[in-house]
């Protein structure tokens, strides 16, 4: 893992990127000298997508015209110095930016995924999630937008019940919709509502990805998610630290598996439907954190971090493979690799 990436290699992720391409070969005609939006697009969904997309335009000679909407996009850009060029960049907030050229479609992904944020200002949380969506829905009308994809979240289901090993699209909701510590939960189903009906009094095609953990380029080493936090471990040098006996199951996407998932859903996902996007294959946080020592044969766990979580959360998939032919292609272990492998090569570390 010595080699180094270079600033114009679509930052390491070519072979990546390459597998996207011939997975979703059926589908380009659909992108075929299209406008697509797409909401934040700086994020860990968002630059996945956006290079995609521009790898896409480049291979394909698609023509795609993309636009992106950040809140900061020159500190994107001074950060990403290559390959976005070719991306349109909108300046704005989610509740309130303002866009009036012709689109075709949109990809609705601005969230903040951190939960600690969710539960320390509620009222926020949920007047961002209901208001920026209600705001991207009145742009869609006024651009001409056909199709609409809005980027949900498993978390839409409340507490997996111990009973349930997956949960399916049709699941109970457990939760408790008067808390406000429930504000992303509630707020996120309130959105899917929001677009199914916006979407059916202005005829505009909506379908919802509903989305759980994901691993690969660009996840966060520092924020709520266990797998990032363990790689951030060992950026620092650090052991990685457990509190309790790390039981608590998990399942991790590969980022080139969402974004293949994502564009299906977008051109082939039924009509206000709902899909679940995320690996079924469940792994214990204890599991997660021996795969990403195992890079690490010098290294060891300590119980002592904290990681404060439902016992399980896996999602069935059954109606995205049935419906949709999608499968999950990379492997837990490919994926544990292939994050620590990117971590490593952009200089963070040396291994």
């Amino acid at each position: 893992m010595n080699q180094s990436s270079k600033p114009s290699d679509y930052y390491g992720l070519e072979t990546d990127l390459a597998f996207i391409a011939k997975e979703i070969k059926p589908l380009v005609s659909e992108l075929q000298n299209k406008k697509i939006l797409i909401t934040g697009a700086t994020g860990f969904f968002g630059k996945w997508l956006l290079l995609s997309l521009i790898y896409l335009n480049e291979t394909e000679k698609l023509g795609v015209e993309i636009f992106a909407l950040s809140r900061n996009p020159e500190k994107f850009l001074t950060k990403y110095k290559t390959h976005f060029e070719s991306v349109s960049f909108i300046k704005g907030d989610i509740s309130s930016f303002e866009f009036n050229k012709d689109l075709d479609f949109v990809i609705h992904a601005a969230t903040d995924a951190n939960i600690a944020n969710h539960r320390s200002n509620p009222l926020e949380s949920f007047s961002t999630i209901v208001d920026g969506t209600r705001n991207v829905l009145s742009m869609a009308k006024t651009c001409g937008v056909s199709r609409f994809l809005n980027i949900s979240s498993g978390a839409v289901y409340g507490k997996q019940r111990s009973d349930v090993t997956h949960i399916p699209e049709n699941y109970q909701i457990d939760y408790d919709f008067l808390s406000p510590s429930n504000s992303y939960a509630v707020g996120k189903r309130a959105a899917e509502f929001l677009v199914n009906a916006f979407g059916e009094v202005n005829n505009i095609h909506v379908s919802h990805a509903r989305c759980f953990a994901f691993a690969g380029a660009f996840l966060p080493t520092d924020a709520s998610f266990a797998i990032g936090n363990f790689v951030g471990d060992k950026l620092a040098g650090r052991d990685i630290k457990l509190t309790g006996d790390g039981s608590p199951l998990r399942s991790y996407m590969y980022a080139a598996d969402l974004v293949i998932w994502l564009l299906t859903i977008l051109f082939k996902g039924k009509e206000q439907e709902a899909y679940n996007v995320g690996s079924d294959y469940a792994v214990s946080i204890k599991a997660i954190s021996q795969a990403v020592e195992a890079v690490f044969a010098d290294q060891k766990i300590e119980l002592e971090k904290s990681y404060e979580s439902d016992n399980q959360y896996i999602p069935s998939i059954e109606k995205a493979k049935r419906e949709l032919g999608l499968e999950v292609n990379y492997k837990f272990e490919t994926t544990v690799r292939n994050y620590i492998e990117w971590s490593f090569n952009k200089g963070q570390g040396t291994l």
